[in-house]
C-alpha cells in the first residue's frame, strides 16, 4: 500500500507540473499576441479593421469621379466652375479665309473682330454700281462655263496625265515672260526683272523649252505682272467692276491693261502672220488648262457660297490687290486667275 501511494502522488505531481509550465508559457507571450486583422494590416500596409477613434487635424481632399477621369485622361473636369468673362477679341474666320487655308490662296486674310467694333466694310455699291447688269452677264457666263469650258476641262483632266498637264502649264507660263518682264521694268522692280530673265533662260534651256521648271527649284520663284498692275503702281484707280461673258470679271483699269498687254505681246504679232487656227489653238489651250486647275477650287466655292456672284467678285478684287502688292503667286490651283477668259486676249 505504501508503494501505491507514492506512485499516485508522483503521477499527480507530474500533471500539475505540466499545467504550471503551459500556464507560464502562455502568460509570458500574452503581451505580443497578434490578432488576425492586424496581421493582414501589417502585410498589406493598410490600417487595421479594428474600430479606433482617430482625430482628424487636416482637411481631407475629396476627389470626385469626374476629377479622377480628368486626371487620368488629361482632360478638363466636367464639374461646373466659374469662368471669367472673356475680354480679348475673338478671331472671326470668314469664308474667304477658309478657302485660303484649304487652298493656300492669298485671296483673303483673317480679321480680329471685337463685338463692339465698328470697322467700316468695303463699299461694294461704289465698286460695283452696275451689279444688276453684271449679274445677268455672270449668269450667262455660268451657263457657258457649265456647258462648254467645264466639260472640256474635265475631259482634258481625264485624258492628259498629271505630269503632262504640269508640263503644258509650265510651257504656257514660260510664254508669259515678255509681258512679265516689260512690266517688271516699268515698275522699277529690278530684282524681280532679274528673276524673270533667269527663269526664262533656265527653263528655256535646262527645262526643255519651258516644259520643265527647274528655275523654281533653284530659288527663282514665279510671279506675274501685267500693265494693269503697272497702272495701279502709278496711282490709277481701278474704276468700277464689271463682268463680261467669256472674259470674266474685270475693271476699267484691268481692261485697259489687257489691251496694252495684247498689243505688246510678241505672240500677238507672230500670230498675225500665221493661220488663224494657230492663235485659236493657243488661246483655247490656255483657257482649258487654267479652267482645269480651277475645277476643284471653284466647285468648292460655289457649293459653300450663299451668293456665288458675290464670292467671285470679292475674291477677284482681293486677288488683284494681292498681285499689285507683289504677293507671291505660286502653283497652287486656287492661285491662278479666276478670270478664265483672260487668256483669250490673244485670240480676240
Amino acid at each position: 500500500m505504501h508503494i501505491n501511494k507514492n506512485i499516485k502522488l508522483g503521477t499527480c505531481g507530474r500533471t500539475f507540473a505540466l499545467l504550471f509550465l503551459l500556464s507560464s508559457v502562455y502568460n509570458a507571450n500574452a503581451d505580443v499576441y497578434i490578432p488576425f486583422e492586424q496581421t493582414i494590416a501589417d502585410q498589406y500596409n493598410m490600417p487595421s479593421s479594428s474600430a479606433q477613434e482617430v482625430e482628424v487635424t487636416e482637411p481631407v481632399a475629396v476627389v470626385s469621379f469626374e476629377q479622377t477621369i480628368a486626371d487620368q485622361y488629361n482632360m478638363p473636369s466636367s464639374s461646373a466652375q466659374e469662368v471669367e468673362e472673356v475680354t480679348e477679341p475673338v478671331a472671326v474666320v470668314s469664308f474667304e479665309q477658309t478657302i485660303e487655308d484649304q487652298y493656300n490662296s492669298p485671296y483673303a486674310v483673317t480679321e480680329i473682330v471685337e463685338e463692339d467694333a465698328s470697322e467700316e466694310a468695303f463699299d461694294y455699291s461704289l465698286y460695283d454700281p452696275n451689279e444688276e447688269e453684271n449679274r445677268k452677264s455672270f449668269e450667262f457666263h455660268q451657263k457657258l462655263d457649265k456647258n462648254l469650258f467645264k466639260p472640256l476641262a474635265k475631259a482634258y483632266r481625264d485624258v492628259v496625265p498629271e505630269g503632262g498637264r504640269k508640263a503644258i502649264k509650265n510651257f504656257l507660263h514660260n510664254l508669259e515672260t515678255p509681258t512679265v518682264l516689260i512690266n517688271d521694268v516699268l515698275q522699277g522692280e529690278q530684282e524681280r526683272a532679274g528673276t524673270t530673265v533667269n527663269r526664262f533662260l533656265i527653263n528655256s534651256t535646262v527645262g526643255f523649252l519651258g516644259f520643265g521648271d527647274p528655275a523654281t527649284d533653284l530659288g527663282y520663284e514665279r510671279h506675274t505682272e501685267d500693265f494693269a498692275q503697272t497702272l495701279a503702281v502709278y496711282g490709277l484707280e481701278s474704276g468700277p467692276y464689271s463682268y463680261s461673258p467669256i472674259f470674266g470679271p474685270t475693271t476699267e483699269r484691268h481692261t485697259t491693261g489687257r489691251v496694252v498687254d495684247f498689243l505688246t505681246h510678241p505672240l500677238t504679232w507672230y500670230f498675225s502672220d500665221q493661220d488663224a487656227s494657230i492663235g485659236l489653238t493657243y488661246g483655247a489651250s490656255r483657257v482649258v488648262s487654267t479652267r482645269e486647275d480651277l475645277l476643284d477650287a471653284l466647285d468648292d466655292i460655289e457649293m459653300d457660297s450663299t451668293d456665288y456672284y458675290v464670292s467671285i467678285r470679292s475674291m477677284y478684287r482681293q486677288m488683284r490687290e494681292n498681285q499689285i502688292n507683289n504677293g507671291l503667286f505660286g502653283d497652287d490651283p486656287s492661285q491662278f486667275s479666276i478670270d478664265t477668259g483672260i487668256d483669250l486676249n490673244l485670240v480676240f
